[in-house]
């Protein structure tokens, strides 16, 4: 079993802010069928799909592809992490269904002490209570140390770091972004996804990568590391294949226990779908 943990779909642009016809690839619905032919091929055999909206239509909608479509392991779902109440009549309303996780587009909020404040730090809570995880989106560089400290202060939460926090790529930035790494995964409740390993679907320099993935192990070490597609993300200058190629090759090189680790176990102990 391999485990994509980090897969989108939508069923059109409608109700998606961020899709724009400047993002030409992207700017359509993608299917469920579709999704599991592009992962398929890049050998996932079953995923976890993330939220693209902060909508209740968005999550409803995935939620509801879980329900007929047993390769969907579960869904990282959103709730108004601004509104504690709001949040806990959704995730009433959404017991006993897929939800593994909550996520929500924090970094499109052009507010970077959104974690720090005390509203959302009651929704971080009430997640915690539930026993879900929390995906932090593109947490660099705005939201990483805060991350944080939500992690170090929100007793019992699991803080998901998604995509490594996006790897920048200036030699200055890297230095910043590789030590804000370090501090989030010196939290022994945190994990990341070796996800979103591109910039707009061109990949990483070799170089950067191997650093990054390195780093990446270091800190985390395989047991909180997980192996998501970002898909259709990489798809915008059609380097689906190219990403693809580049983090196969570097699993290859891996041992069979840490390959275990990141192919599906700790995807399977963090976000702890109905088998």
């Amino acid at each position: 079993m391999r485990v994509d943990a980090h897969l989108h779909l939508w069923p059109s642009t409608e109700g998606y802010s961020w899709l724009t016809p400047q993002l030409a690839p992207l700017f359509r619905g993608f299917s469920a069928d579709e999704a599991l032919a592009a992962i398929t091929g890049a050998g996932f055999d079953s995923a976890v799909l993330v939220q693209a909206a902060d909508t209740d239509a968005d999550t409803e909608w995935l939620l509801d592809l879980a329900a007929t479509h047993p390769w969907i392991r579960g869904v990282v779902g959103w709730v108004p992490l601004d509104d504690a109440a709001a949040a806990e009549r959704l995730l009433d309303a959404r017991a006993g269904r897929a939800l593994v996780g909550i996520r929500a587009l924090i970094n499109d909020y052009g507010m970077p002490d959104f974690l720090d404040r005390p509203t959302v730090r009651d929704t971080l809570r009430l997640i915690a209570s539930w026993q879900l995880p929390f995906d932090v989106h593109d947490a660099w560089p705005h939201h990483f140390d805060r991350a944080t400290r939500v992690a170090h202060e929100v007793e019992g939460l699991t803080v998901v770091l998604d995509h490594l926090g996006k790897v920048p790529h200036d030699a200055r930035s890297f230095a910043d972004w590789q030590s804000a790494l370090r501090r989030f995964a010196a939290a022994p409740n945190t994990c990341a996804k070796l996800s979103g390993m591109h910039r707009g679907g061109t990949p990483l320099d070799n170089q950067t990568f191997s650093r990054a993935w390195d780093l990446a192990f270091d800190a985390f070490g395989a047991e909180r590391l997980m192996l998501g597609s970002d898909w259709p993300i990489p798809l915008l200058v059609d380097g689906f294949g190219a990403v693809t190629e580049q983090v196969n090759d570097a699993v290859s090189r891996l041992s069979p226990s840490d390959r275990a680790h990141i192919e599906v176990g700790t995807a399977e102990r963090i976000y702890v779908w109905d088998t």
